[in-house]
């Protein structure tokens, strides 16, 4: 590990030692050779410190790096010494090998890590959604030319509206990607293919996302005015399961009637219950709620 040249040199300073050892060590498991490992430490000795001893620690792992074929000669030039940039470097040329970036998007954005992980984010995302290799580099180009936040969440929202063959419309209204996704869903659940009408999507833009989902669950359920009155779509599928739990028909007025006096505090659920049983009878059918 050091010589006894250096043990007597350094005996009384075990700091200096100690960083000795610790670049012989880093240059062994970097597969260095001992010549190697000496000429690193003569460096050391010509100014010894903590800085001088990573900074020749971070040199090893460059030179491996090269050597191992995970970075260029000229990356290891911009690098110097500094593991940080190593990194950086190595995460480049893994984005590039794996397809998810080109080395011009990379060029582009230079060492913005954040605008490096965007360039990724895009190519995962634009994957799951469906969209063909094309479009999701024509999105990341769009993106390399001018990164920021603000193009990556329009880029997100384009990318939903493309990968679930949404009008245009879509893009207008002020719901970020995620939100988007989660009302399409939700439209979907209901077995209703309104999220392709640009009608709904200009609901949204000018009423609100509520606004719009409800009227997709009054015409999947066929429900009455007063079921909307008050509710959010939430409050509304919640009335729709109790009714439909207890085999009523959510298009009953008076069941939402109930409902509204029962919310009110007008009649408790015994009330409710007997009322609803009622209503089964008249068409002949019994309930028994459990």
């Amino acid at each position: 590990m050091v010589t006894r040249e250096q043990a007597r040199r350094y005996g009384s300073d075990p700091d200096k030692v100690k960083d000795l050892v610790d670049i012989a060590s880093q240059g062994e498991s970097m597969g260095r050779s001992e010549s190697q490992i000496r000429e690193k430490q003569r460096l050391y000795e010509q100014a010894p410190s903590r800085e001088t001893r990573q900074k020749i620690e971070g040199e090893i792992l460059v030179e491996a790096a090269v050597e191992n074929g995970y970075i260029t000669r000229e990356q290891a030039k911009k690098i110097g010494g500094d593991p940080d940039k190593l990194q950086r470097e190595m995460d480049k040329n893994d984005l590039v090998e794996t397809g998810y970036a080109t080395k011009e998007q990379i060029e582009k954005v230079g060492d913005d890590d954040d605008a490096l992980a965007d360039l990724t984010g895009i190519a995962i995302e634009g994957e799951l959604l469906g969209l063909d290799p094309d479009t999701i580099k024509e999105h990341q180009e769009g993106y390399a030319e001018k990164p920021s936040k603000e193009a990556r969440e329009k880029i997100r929202k384009d990318m939903v509206v493309e990968g679930r063959n949404l009008p245009d419309e879509a893009k207008d209204t002020d719901l970020d990607a995620g939100a988007l996704m989660e009302l399409v869903s939700e439209i979907e659940s209901l077995g209703s293919d309104d999220a392709q009408s640009p009608d709904l999507w200009n609901q949204v833009k000018n009423e609100g996302k509520d606004a719009a989902l409800k009227e997709v669950i009054q015409d999947v359920y066929g429900l009455p005015e007063n079921a909307m009155e008050g509710r959010t779509p939430e409050d509304i599928m919640g009335g729709v399961a109790l009714v439909e739990m207890g085999g009523g028909d959510p298009s009953d007025v008076e069941v939402w009637e109930d409902l509204d006096d029962l919310r009110a505090g007008k009649i408790d659920s015994d009330k409710f219950l007997e009322n609803f049983a009622a209503r089964r009878r008249e068409v002949g059918r019994e309930w028994n709620p459990r």
